[in-house]
């Protein structure tokens, strides 16, 4: 079994403690606080970022932390948030717990507009058509109507063919 005396062990250590330096990175610490401009009240879930795959978002209290590669210290700091304009400066400017202000930004939306299911609104008036073709007197009027729903093409097809066809036998 091998075994290590004291001067061994120090020896190591010694070697270990000199080569750690060549083993890590110089890292830069990021911190902040982000807030509106119009309230001064912090804003969360904020999306800190550098070079669109570095980042956090901010807490509950507006704050935020990121360790960056020293490599990235001049790259661009994005700040952004839904309902305000995003921010770029470098990391940089960003000094400790720095304080960011954000402006909000007004978006105009176009109209909205809610309609039914074609799907829906089809099998509304596939309905009315053979409640009314069943209305009518004279036979050959109902036979004729359900002749044509027969030419349609699926997806339509399939909903007369289970609803109606069945019936008409």
């Amino acid at each position: 079994m091998f075994h290590l005396n004291n001067t061994s062990m120090k020896t190591i250590l010694v070697i270990f403690t000199l080569m750690v330096p060549f083993f890590c990175s110089a890292q830069t610490g990021l911190s902040g606080i982000v807030r509106t401009d119009k309230t001064n009240l912090p804003i969360e879930d904020c999306h800190v970022y550098i070079n669109g795959y570095l980042g956090t978002v901010t807490n509950e209290n507006g704050e935020f932390q990121l360790v960056i590669p020293e490599k990235y210290a001049g790259s661009e700091l994005h700040i952004s948030h839904i309902g305000y304009k995003t921010l770029i400066m470098t990391a940089n400017d960003l000094k400790n717990n720095g304080t960011i202000v954000m402006e909000q930004a007004v978006i105009m939306l176009s109209e909205v507009v809610i309609s039914p299911d074609p799907w829906v609104v089809f099998q509304e008036s596939v309905n009315k058509i053979i409640t009314d073709a069943k209305n009518q007197t004279d036979e050959n009027i109902y036979n004729s109507i359900l002749d044509e729903l027969d030419k349609m093409k699926p997806p339509y097809q399939a909903y007369y063919f289970t609803t109606e066809k069945e019936n008409r036998k």
